[in-house]
């Protein structure tokens, strides 16, 4: 997104101007969610595998373990739903902050020339 604002500019500010902009945060952030959770389970969850198995993650980052540490049970639990429920918080609110930061500036309408 960086390099996109920085080399590409002009375009973009073309391309986003007038846009609403928590409409198009919306959808660019539930874009991202929703292709990271079908990637999730297609490609991460393969032959039963979970996310910390494919990320090849400690095994202390297990669901069961965490938990246990604060004396809470994992019953019923995904060994992997700490790590991956954390993963998309993180995600996506990076995600979002980087859009406001970079895309939010490049909306704004231009004004007509009046006469």
């Amino acid at each position: 997104m960086i390099l996109d604002v920085h080399y590409s500019r002009d375009a973009l500010k073309r391309v986003y101007a007038g846009s609403g902009r928590v409409r198009s945060l919306i959808t660019g952030v539930g874009s991202f969610l929703a292709v990271g959770s079908v990637w999730e389970v297609v490609a991460a969850n393969k032959k039963g595998n979970n996310v910390l198995t494919v990320y090849q993650q400690p095994p202390y980052l297990s669901s069961a373990n965490l938990l246990s540490k604060v004396g809470l049970k994992a019953d019923n639990l995904a060994d992997d739903f700490i790590f991956v429920t954390t993963q998309k918080v993180l995600l996506i609110s990076f995600a979002a902050i980087m859009y406001t930061r970079f895309i939010w500036p490049l909306m704004v309408a231009k004004k007509g020339k009046t006469s």
